[in-house]
C-alpha cells in the first residue's frame, strides 16, 4: 500500500487513498458515488471554476473535500454568487482535508445546482471533491 493519505469510509473500509507525493487517487471504492477534481491550475486564481455538474434533475450531496497548493491562499466554495463554503486557508505546500464523515457537510439546495470554487491562490493548486448525487 502506498505511503500516503488514507481516507476511510463510514465502514472504516479505504474511501480514497492519496499518493505520498500528494498526487490524486491511487484508489478509489465505488462506495464514494461520486469523485469530482478540479484538476491542477497552474499560475491563476479561479473565481466560479465549476468542479461538480450533477446529472439534470439531482442535487450534490457534498460528504467532504481535499485542497492543496503549493502556494499559499484561499479556497472557498460557491454556487453562482452565493458562498456556500467559507474561504479555507492553505500555507504554502499545505493540504486540507474537510469531511463530514458519512455525513454530508453540504446540501444543494435544488437540482441542477453546480458545485464551484473561487480561489486567491497564483500557483498551482488542486480541489478534490467527493460525495453523491441524488
Amino acid at each position: 500500500m502506498p505511503s500516503g493519505v488514507t481516507i476511510f469510509d463510514k465502514d472504516g473500509g479505504i474511501a480514497v487513498e492519496l499518493g505520498s507525493d500528494g498526487s490524486l487517487p491511487v484508489a478509489i471504492q465505488p462506495y464514494l458515488g461520486s469523485v469530482k477534481s478540479s484538476g491542477d491550475n497552474v499560475g491563476s486564481a479561479q473565481t466560479g471554476k465549476v468542479v461538480w455538474t450533477p446529472q439534470s434533475g439531482r442535487k450534490i450531496h457534498l460528504w467532504g473535500f481535499m485542497l492543496s497548493s503549493d502556494t499559499a491562499g484561499a479556497i472557498k466554495f460557491n454556487m453562482g454568487a452565493t458562498t456556500i463554503i467559507p474561504n479555507h486557508y492553505i500555507p504554502i505546500n499545505g493540504t486540507v482535508v474537510v469531511s463530514g464523515g458519512a455525513r454530508e457537510i453540504w446540501v444543494a439546495p435544488s437540482g441542477d445546482a453546480k458545485l464551484e470554487y473561487t480561489s486567491t491562490i497564483a500557483g498551482n493548486h488542486s480541489v478534490f471533491c467527493w460525495g453523491e448525487e441524488v
